[in-house]
């Protein structure tokens, strides 16, 4: 979408903010805001109230792309939304005769295709991960926790895991090859991409996704009301053990959302419940089996997974395979729920996206695509030769595809990125350019 010219930019009083014009920026701190996402048409009046209601005073609109202020001349765009691309929080209207005849509507976008679907998803992750950013520096600073503004973006994150869950899973595992040094908002967001994505699996009711996607996003808030110097650089591993000032981060956060959050007490529950373990050796109330919730159990270990394969919580991040291998041990031994860790291993696949491999052949590659039919057999991508030599381009195999190789190919070894001389990160940015 062709950006806008700043002739067409203009900043009002909120008291002059009308349904129909289209929203870019508050003027006044972002933490004010109602919604989570910006740049977008207001569409009803009961928006409009919700910015007036927060107290912002100044808002910038742009007339190119909506309605003007009242008594100025409006543009030809100023009732007729775009359709909605990443970052902007537009529903398109449906017109409802069109509908009844089938009639096609000249507003209605063409199908995307995988490649552009991957891509406006990696768009999607790096606002909510920015939006997620602006929100916990406020946290840190004594402002409220903006409840209204998480549901919105957990009902967003639900259309999406339900649109796209496979490309969404990859999207997000391959950006652990090039992400070393993961931050607490881009931990928070995958744990409640997981969690729908294996709470979809287990076909979980709809309002249990919708709490337990807040949870996700809210679970370890309270780590920004800890002291910085201790949470930054914690002692040992937190896949391990947490010191027992760190403990204090699930009361912490479940006090931080009782005081913010109206409605459902299940998302205090969830985020209260996220360390403990079936066998009573979680913390902080010990609790054991059913006396932790399904929701909770899900979360706690989605959260582990993600602290296992990730920078954020272990000096001694996992490929993404070994993680699973060690979550299914735990499992046997009674850590975790059995359901829960099977379904984590079906939605992920045997060997996740972003396992960096050591084929049969000797080459080395690393997985690229999963479908559940695939098994042990997925899609990697070669990147480095059974002479020890990188390609000079990276060849796609489908080892599931019988005879298509000339032999079958099978996986001989997991290997951690920094094994191998390679440049994960341009890899990754040439998969996401080509595929």
């Amino acid at each position: 979408m062709a950006s806008s010219s700043t002739s067409s930019l203009k900043q009002i009083p909120v008291s002059k903010v009308l349904p129909g014009m289209y929203l870019v920026r508050i003027v006044d701190s972002w933490w004010k805001s109602p919604f989570f996402l910006h740049r977008r048409i207001l569409q009803s009046s009961e928006e409009v109230q919700l910015l007036i209601q927060s107290g912002i005073q100044m808002v910038e609109i742009d007339v190119g792309r909506g309605r003007d202020v009242q008594g100025e001349e409006a543009t030809t765009a100023s009732l007729i939304p775009e359709p909605a691309t990443y970052g902007e929080a537009v529903e398109i209207p449906v017109d409802e005769e069109a509908g009844r005849t089938g009639a096609p509507l000249a507003h209605e976008p063409l199908p995307l295709t995988d490649s552009e679907i991957r891509k406006r998803a990696g768009q999607l992750r790096m606002d909510m991960r920015q939006s997620l950013d602006d929100m916990f520096q406020g946290l840190k600073t004594g402002n409220a926790l903006p409840m209204a503004a998480v549901h919105q973006v957990a009902e967003r994150l639900i259309r999406e895991v339900s649109d796209h869950p496979i490309i969404l899973t990859e999207v997000m595992l391959l950006e652990h090859l090039e992400v070393y040094d993961k931050t607490l908002h881009a931990h928070v967001l995958d744990v409640a991409i997981l969690s729908l994505l294996v709470g979809m699996h287990l076909d979980l009711p709809g309002t249990l996704l919708h709490e337990l996607a807040v949870a996700g996003l809210l679970h370890d808030v309270g780590f920004l009301r800890l002291p910085a110097n201790v949470v930054m650089n914690p002692v040992g591993d937190r896949t391990v053990s947490l010191p027992p000032v760190l403990r204090q981060h699930v009361n912490v956060g479940v006090a931080l959302i009782r005081q913010h959050a109206k409605g459902s007490s299940l998302v205090h529950r969830l985020v209260g419940e996220h360390h403990e373990c079936v066998d009573g050796s979680g913390f902080p109330r010990q609790l054991v089996a059913d006396s932790i919730s399904e929701g909770g159990q899900l979360l706690g270990l989605v959260d582990y997974f993600d602290e296992l394969v990730s920078a954020w919580g272990s000096p001694n991040r996992m490929p993404p395979a070994l993680a699973l291998r060690r979550i299914f041990q735990e499992v046997r031994d009674g850590r975790f729920p059995s359901r829960m860790g099977e379904a984590l291993v079906r939605t992920l696949g045997v060997f996740p996206v972003g396992t960096v491999v050591k084929l049969s052949s000797g080459d080395i590659a690393v997985v690229a695509s999963h479908q559940p039919q695939a098994g042990a057999k997925p899609v990697v991508l070669v990147v480095q030769g059974a002479d020890g030599q990188p390609l000079a381009q990276m060849q796609e195999w489908d080892l599931g595809a019988d005879g298509e190789l000339g032999s079958t190919v099978t996986i001989q070894h997991i290997l951690k990125p920094g094994d191998v001389a390679v440049d994960w990160q341009t890899i990754y940015s040439e998969h996401r350019a080509h595929s």
